[in-house]
């Protein structure tokens, strides 16, 4: 019984960071889309997840500890924020500041699979 909970509660936690990358590959696969002068101009990224407010703190400190680093180890990276929403107090939105469409898009695919 106690190996149920164990396990329940780690896969809560492991949920939100979950859903977290595969919404950042999606946005990363269908951004190529764009019009190709869109390119020069800074870009910024949007991503909005829900994450249970018992569970913010962590995933907050999971970004910070793996997302964070990677993103401001590439040319570009303007900086990143983490907002929430009053109205929705299950939702967490990660906005992240870049120079150029082309330098946030220069991450490797491989990077972001990990």
């Amino acid at each position: 019984m106690n190996y149920l909970k164990a396990f329940k509660k780690s896969f809560n936690r492991i949920i939100p960071f979950v859903l977290s990358l595969s919404v950042l590959i999606f946005v990363i696969a269908a951004v190529p889309t764009l019009p190709s002068e869109s390119t020069e101009v800074p870009a910024v990224e949007w991503l909005k997840f829900q994450v249970p407010t018992q569970q913010q703190a962590q995933f907050i400190k999971q970004d910070a500890a793996i997302w964070t680093p990677v993103l401001a180890g590439y040319p570009g990276f303007q900086s990143k924020e983490i907002w929430t929403n009053p109205a929705a107090p299950n939702e967490l939105i990660i906005v992240t500041h870049w120079a150029s469409f082309d330098q946030w898009q220069a991450i490797p695919k491989e990077v972001l699979d990990r």
